[in-house]
């Protein structure tokens, strides 16, 4: 009997290592896809729970505004609508919420004469303020999608 004892080419072992790479680097260029996407949806996330915290938050001062009028812009209202911006008072100070550049802002003042610095509240795709009646209605669009906000003024 003849002793069949092979052994392995150096060409297979380098076909193995070959194969054995490119499936490691089609996986590894995958997986990185996923951290990506990942990545970008909690990110995402953030910014949308961000929004909303922030829209909560000017809706309830809205709705604790004080109710006394005030100049601006050579009107006296108690609340200044215009389509990218509000200007109300809280405990005797002013608040200006606008929208300009894809940013909503937020600046204040204790003199009437000019609003402080402005700081980003959030970046949308669009922001609207409407006052019909009694009743504010802020249309949001962010992500692609719209949202309609309504408060009692």
């Amino acid at each position: 009997m003849k002793n069949k004892k092979r052994g392995y080419f150096l060409l297979e072992i380098m076909i193995s290592m070959f194969l054995f790479s490119v499936i490691v680097f089609v996986v590894s260029i995958f997986l990185k896809r996923v951290v990506i996407i990942e990545k970008m949806k909690k990110n995402n996330q953030k910014s949308y729970e961000n929004l909303y915290f922030s829209l909560d938050k000017i809706v309830e001062n809205l709705k604790n505004r004080d109710k006394e009028e005030f100049f601006y812009e050579n009107e006296k209202k108690n609340i200044h609508i215009f389509k990218d911006k509000i200007v109300y008072k809280t405990d005797g100070i002013l608040y200006k919420i606008e929208f300009e550049n894809k940013k909503m802002y937020i600046s204040d003042t204790e003199n009437k004469s000019s609003f402080g610095s402005r700081t980003v509240i959030s970046n949308l795709e669009n922001l609207e303020f409407e006052k019909i009646g009694e009743i504010l209605v802020i249309k949001i669009k962010n992500f692609g999608k719209d949202e309609i906000r309504v408060v009692k003024i």
